[in-house]
């Protein structure tokens, strides 16, 4: 309905859902046609961001690898379920190839795909993957261009804000943003390429309007219900059923002549501070925000009764009914 699929009229599903764009990269970092059977990994046509493709054979990209995430700058422990005793990792764990700084060593010493510079993704750049159309349990990701892909909690490379010990996850069976344990043996998809901008916001001049500079995205300053001046949110902050969440976002979009509309899953985790919790997200950009579950427009899967949230409390999502109420933040395009 919004973005590239929208106005590119010739747009077709040859290169991936209507929503994505994927190339085939060969063994040496080549292009390959989008009929080619054998890939090594896979280029994101819409971020330029380049994916480690998973093999389902044994090997250094086996999709039933699974890796810790202990690394020199968190607060990392290892965790004995036998004891529930945690202890610091050694750097012998911190090396080896099946925690994750061994793994991207491992990967961008041998070259892999021609690039030696491989990392983490970020929770915005693993979350552009997920295809929000696959109900649980998945994989919520394309699996034609992606085989191999697992279900479970990916690794990003951000920690989790409360607990350093724990590390943000993506969960391709519901979609989810969500938080592991770093001791927890977890699957990893590496990524190449320029990271995806962070966020930068300009308020608009009255206060009623904040840009974001990365997107391109316009967001209502307040959340409806509340009152914008400059650098403030005053009142409450409406609770809608999604029913009526759309109904205000279509009323409101004709009373101002601008397409106002609820944001996709995508575009409301993209506000989301990664670094804050109650709220999760830049209070002198969007002031008094309530550490609450916002309505985004996505459906989940084939289930009409529910939809996708993202809570603003720590930067999680997750789904919810409908029928039940929530605030909304509403976005348009420039």
């Amino acid at each position: 309905m919004y973005g590239r699929d929208a106005v590119a009229a010739t747009n077709s599903q040859a290169d991936g859902k209507l929503g994505f764009s994927f190339t085939k990269i060969g063994t040496q970092g080549e292009i390959l046609p989008a009929d080619a059977v054998v890939w090594s990994c896979i280029k994101d046509n819409v971020t330029g961001l380049i994916w480690e493709g998973k093999t389902n054979t044994a090997g250094m990209h086996s999709k039933d690898n699974r890796y810790t995430h202990y690394d020199n700058t968190a607060i990392a422990q290892v965790f004995n379920s036998t004891t529930n005793i945690a202890t610091q990792p050694t750097q012998a764990q911190i090396n080896a190839v099946t925690n994750t700084i061994g793994f991207i060593s491992a990967v961008n010493a041998a070259g892999y795909c021609g690039a030696k510079d491989w990392r983490l993704p970020t929770p915005d750049e693993l979350h552009s993957l997920v295809d929000f159309s696959i109900a649980f349990p998945g994989p919520t990701i394309d699996t034609t261009w992606f085989t191999g892909a697992q279900t479970g909690s990916h690794w990003t490379s951000a920690p989790y804000r409360l607990e350093q010990y724990r590390a943000r996850t993506i969960g391709f069976g519901f979609g989810n943003v969500e938080d592991t344990i770093r001791s927890e043996p977890t699957p990893v998809r590496l990524v190449r390429g320029k990271a995806l901008t962070t966020a930068s916001f300009v308020a608009s001049a009255d206060g009623q309007e904040v840009t974001d500079t990365a997107t391109g995205l316009i967001w209502r300053q307040c959340p409806e219900g509340m009152v914008a001046t400059v650098g403030a949110c005053t009142g409450s902050a409406a609770d809608y059923t999604h029913e009526a969440a759309l109904a205000r976002a279509s009323a409101f979009a004709a009373s101002t002549g601008k397409a106002w509309r609820l944001p996709n899953v995508k575009e409301l985790y993209s506000i989301v501070d990664k670094s804050r919790d109650l709220p999760a997200i830049k209070p002198a950009v969007f002031p008094s925000t309530p550490n609450l579950d916002f309505f985004s427009s996505t459906p989940y899967g084939k289930d009409v009764r529910l939809v996708w949230q993202v809570k603003f409390q720590y930067g999680d999502s997750f789904i919810s009914f409908r029928a039940g109420t929530s605030p909304i933040r509403l976005v348009r395009d420039q």
